[in-house]
């Protein structure tokens, strides 16, 4: 049976575990938290498992999404280390899949110089080592 999922961030006035404890006597069966540094994963996954639940996915950060596709430059490395992270944590996790926006907003105006993506190949090649797949958003 499939599971049905929330989309979990670190932004509610509960407790992480009491967030979980609605979701799951409201239904939910399963999390997909946003992944950032901050997040004590490790803690969540002691919870969903307590409350018989499953981390579905692992959101990556949204925000400098634009800078993984741009030449290397110091602020692009960073956000690229913060999605390898992100695989990373999967792997640990046992989380399945890692879900990824190719963009960020609706409206955006795209820089003149051409877009890089050979970090899309090294993102996607770790994911696959990690058993992790990469869901684009």
């Amino acid at each position: 049976m499939p599971k049905i999922g929330f989309s979990l961030q670190v932004q509610y006035s509960q407790p992480t575990s009491q967030v979980i404890a609605l979701l799951k006597d409201a239904g939910f069966s399963a999390v997909s938290p946003v992944w950032s540094p901050e997040l004590d994963l490790s803690s969540l996954a002691d919870c969903v498992r307590k409350h018989n639940m499953t981390i579905q996915s692992l959101h990556a950060p949204h925000k400098g999404i634009p800078l993984l596709w741009t030449p290397d430059t110091p602020e692009s490395i960073k956000a690229q280390e913060k999605i390898i992270s992100c695989i990373d944590a999967c792997k640990q996790y046992a989380i399945p899949v890692m879900v990824i926006h190719g963009w960020q907003g609706l409206v955006y105006t795209f820089p003149d110089t051409p877009l890089d993506f050979r970090f899309f190949d090294r993102m996607v090649d770790h994911a696959r080592l990690q058993g992790v797949s990469v869901a684009f958003e």
